[in-house]
């Protein structure tokens, strides 16, 4: 099974209950026109900064793993699509889209390597209220998954599966408002009714 999928033959399919499952490749994702190297590196950056902006050059290369000279090639390819603005004497490109307002605090529980933060490079934008409570990036509460409150990494969370319910233990970097914690109790909540478990929230001091 291994040496079929190395061979491009089948991938994961869709699961049947707790049992995991294989598909054709050629069923899941039908074979398409090849694209030449400037077209596939122009639909790179397109994507990545249309799901990720405002991000950087430096950004994309480091996601991509492909060099400087590639990311300014791409994107002297499809700028016409995007908007550059300047921050913190960093150049940010994004596309042109209208912004939904959220009535704050939103807050979000992220996995570990959400590409809310795994996909940057420089991640300073959405750490600073770490910066001021003079977190690290190694801090035991940075070492699950994050909570992303109004934008910014105000904490960690981790969950532990039981049989008649989900616990999640909350570490927060600073003392957070009533509001602030309702609204990580209703994100919470959410995730508890995606596994269709009660919660028991667990608040753990740093």
């Amino acid at each position: 099974m291994m040496s079929a999928e190395l061979d491009g033959i089948i991938c994961s399919g869709a699961r049947k209950g707790k049992q995991f499952t294989y598909a054709l490749i050629e069923e899941v994702a039908p074979p398409v026109k090849a694209k030449t190297r400037d077209e596939s590196l122009a639909e790179l950056v397109t994507r990545y900064f249309s799901t990720r902006g405002p991000a950087t050059l430096h950004d994309f290369a480091w996601w991509s793993g492909l060099t400087i000279a590639d990311a300014k090639q791409g994107m002297d390819m499809v700028k016409s699509k995007f908007i550059q603005e300047e921050f913190n004497n960093q150049n940010y490109w994004f596309a042109d889209v209208s912004v939904k307002k959220v009535k704050a605090p939103a807050v979000y529980l992220l996995p570990n390597y959400d590409e809310y933060f795994i996909g940057f490079k420089d991640r300073s934008a959405i750490g600073d209220v770490a910066k001021k409570e003079n977190i690290k990036g190694d801090d035991p509460a940075f070492l699950a998954h994050v909570i992303i409150c109004d934008g910014q990494i105000i904490g960690g969370w981790r969950r532990e599966l039981k049989k008649d319910e989900v616990q999640i233990e909350i570490t927060l970097i600073k003392k957070q408002l009533k509001a602030e914690k309702e609204a990580i109790h209703q994100a919470a909540k959410k995730f508890g009714a995606f596994l269709n478990l009660p919660i028991k929230i667990i608040y753990k001091e740093k």
